[in-house]
């Protein structure tokens, strides 16, 4: 409780001096507009992308400032963006039930083809009242109007990268002497 605190990017940025309590030694800093965006067009994720970096480097130097010592970037998923959907771009699910569809992995029972990967339950450690989780085996989704994706079992969806930034202390106020003669 007192030794961690949650504050919004925004809200890190915008304030002259976020309130932060004194014994907080573990500050989280959320943002989710990349995810949000990305949702609603790949166009709108891509224009924010860069936003979003220059944020991050705004909000490390405020952190320095504030005399944080550490930071780390992370995220809690991975995703795929394609900004040429199209042709080519979706697969058909395969032959089975599936009780449970995403746009990138269905759960139920089936039989794997040319175009589907299909993985038994237990085989990836999965607890739940099915037998398979199928996946493309491209870079592509069950459905066609849609570049952003995170459901599926790619590398790119599941390992999550970190990291870690080393923040210098900030630099001392230098202070002066003035000597008057007459």
């Amino acid at each position: 409780g007192d030794r961690c605190q949650d504050i919004h990017l925004d809200d890190l940025l915008t304030a002259r001096r976020p309130i932060i309590g004194d014994n907080v030694n573990l500050l989280v800093v959320r943002d989710s507009s990349i995810d949000e965006a990305a949702h609603k067009s790949e166009e709108m994720a891509m224009r924010i992308i860069p936003r979003m970096l220059n944020n991050v480097q705004k909000g490390l130097r405020k952190l320095q400032e504030m005399g944080f010592t550490h930071a780390v970037i992370a995220t809690d998923h991975g995703f795929m963006l394609n900004m040429d959907v199209g042709a080519g771009t979706t697969c058909e699910y395969p032959e089975g039930e599936w009780t449970k569809k995403t746009m990138r992995c269905v759960l139920g029972r089936g039989t794997p083809d040319s175009a589907n990967a299909v993985l038994a339950r237990t085989s990836l450690g999965i607890t739940g009242e099915f037998e398979h989780l199928a996946t493309p085996r491209a870079f592509t989704s069950y459905r066609a109007d849609k570049g952003y994706f995170h459901e599926g079992i790619s590398l790119q969806e599941n390992l999550l990268p970190r990291m870690v930034v080393t923040l210098a202390a900030p630099a001392a106020a230098a202070r002066s002497t003035m000597e008057i003669t007459a």
